[in-house]
């Protein structure tokens, strides 16, 4: 069965509690949600948002996770690549991290149809994220979700306005 953002045709290849959302690039598991909401305000002004620069970071509960690239840079509309650092609270570089990545819009109520593959960086302690899909306009909230064999799960939450 497939989990949040994996790719399925029907309701049934889906876990409990999520629908096959099905849209031009495919389908994907998502929580419910509706289509025909009105128009979202621009969120160009909204607080919500990170302002995109290199060296962004976010901690969690034992780690931060920090900007060291990203292509568009800022965040756009569309595939996006990003490369991040995972730093644990000592500030060590982790190289044993497994990241799950969750681009959600929080005001859509639903996610990307496009699953995010993860790979280790060149550099120690770095990941490349691609493609971190936003298909389209508004506030996106992307989770990035970190498992390690010494340390309990934890998460990092960025969010970027695309298009404004």
């Amino acid at each position: 069965m497939g989990a949040l953002g994996a790719p399925c045709d029907v309701d049934n290849d889906c876990n409990d509690g999520l629908t096959c959302d099905q849209h031009d690039q495919g389908g994907s598991c998502q929580r419910a949600h509706m289509h025909d909401e009105p128009d979202m305000p621009d969120c160009s002004t909204d607080d919500r948002d990170d302002e995109y620069a290199l060296g962004l970071r976010h901690a969690g509960a034992w780690a931060t996770v920090e900007f060291v690239g990203a292509d568009p840079a800022p965040p756009h509309r569309g595939d996006n690549t990003w490369t991040v650092r995972v730093l644990d609270a000592a500030g060590v570089q982790r190289d044993d991290v497994a990241i799950d990545v969750d681009p959600f819009m929080p005001d859509h109520g639903h996610g990307s149809t496009i699953r995010c593959d993860v790979e280790p960086g060149s550099a120690p302690g770095t990941y490349v994220l691609a493609p971190v899909n936003l298909f389209m306009p508004g506030l996106w909230e992307v989770t990035l979700h970190l498992a390690v064999a010494d340390a309990p799960p934890d998460e990092v939450m960025f969010a970027f306005c695309v298009d404004p």
